[in-house]
């Protein structure tokens, strides 16, 4: 996803890896949403989202998860179909 600022790209997606499914988590809502390339810095390294932030979407996807088994769901995709 690029953002608007002189066509650069900027990390969009949050992934966790849940036995064979990779799950894609948007952190922005603002645009619409592909896939195009690893966001990396200067040095090539990949980058990274800070750990506080990390912990913070692991444990909501985590919560939503245990809501969605429990009748409560708050995703947007037909995530029963995806595990499938």
């Amino acid at each position: 996803m690029s953002n608007h600022e002189n066509g650069h790209a900027r990390p969009t997606y949050f992934t966790i890896k849940d036995k064979e499914i990779l799950w894609f988590i948007p952190l922005s809502s603002k645009v619409e949403k592909y896939i195009d390339h690893v966001h990396v810095l200067e040095n090539g390294a990949p980058a990274k989202v800070i750990d506080s932030i990390c912990d913070e979407i692991f444990n909501n996807f985590l919560q939503m998860l245990k809501l969605k088994k429990k009748g409560l769901n708050f995703f947007f995709t037909d995530i029963d179909k995806i595990k499938q």
